[in-house]
């Protein structure tokens, strides 16, 4: 984590028991999902469905991004901080596996399909 805020994509996965050894597993969905990462560290939002490639995950998360500049603009008066809405089509997006590696990261949108 750098220390600054940022969207990320990554592998879901589902919980599974070892039937043997009792330990806790994961099994990866074939999906991937999206999250805003605060500069703390903490998720502070994470998308509701899961996306068969990591590219519509990264769209997903620029929809969300134009959307939430629209309303702030649109509605200047009702926002406690209308400037964090701007700041929020700002931020990178990386793309991490299931350890949090980073595996690339990119402060541009990704081409709409044709």
């Amino acid at each position: 984590m750098s220390g600054q805020a940022q969207f990320e994509t990554y592998p879901q996965v589902t919980p599974a028991r070892d039937q043997v050894e009792g330990e806790q597993l994961v099994e990866e969905t074939g999906e991937f999902g999206w999250r805003l990462r605060g500069a703390n560290g903490k998720i502070e939002a994470i998308g509701g469905e899961g996306f068969t490639r990591r590219e519509d995950a990264r769209r997903a998360i620029v929809t969300v991004s134009q959307t939430v500049v629209d309303l702030a603009l649109a509605n200047p008066g009702r926002s406690a901080a209308p400037g964090h809405a701007l700041d929020a089509a700002c931020l990178p997006i990386v793309d991490v596996e299931l350890d949090g590696t980073a595996v690339s990261e990119s402060t541009d949108a990704p081409e709409s399909p044709e």
